[in-house]
């Protein structure tokens, strides 16, 4: 599967949810350092194309990942996050939908 920036994604890691959004895109043999993300790189690079995600856990302490391809789940809707940043703005919300009307 394929994922552009600023797309939304959920994945189970260590058995627990995750959501975020794409940051970046990793290409195939590369780090996420090549692509000018630090995240402690601990791994070798990857044969295809791969996505670093900021997110984590919905409430908790939001993070950079760089999960397996194979986790990956395009997310429908809003993330927690997103819901909760419009919920935080909600004067911009409301301005943007009634300009877009």
């Amino acid at each position: 599967m394929s994922f552009k920036v600023n797309e939304p994604v959920r994945w189970i890691s260590s058995n627990t949810k995750k959501e975020g959004v794409i940051i970046a895109i990793v290409p195939p043999g590369r780090l996420p350092r090549d692509v000018g993300v630090e995240i402690g790189d601990t791994s070798l690079p990857r044969d295809r194309e791969s996505y670093i995600v900021k997110g984590g856990v919905p409430g908790r302490r939001q993070a950079l990942y760089w999960p397996l391809v194979s986790l990956l789940n395009a997310a429908e809707g809003l993330t927690t996050a997103e819901v909760a940043w419009c919920h935080q703005n909600a004067g911009r919300v409301r301005e943007l939908m009634s300009s877009a009307t």
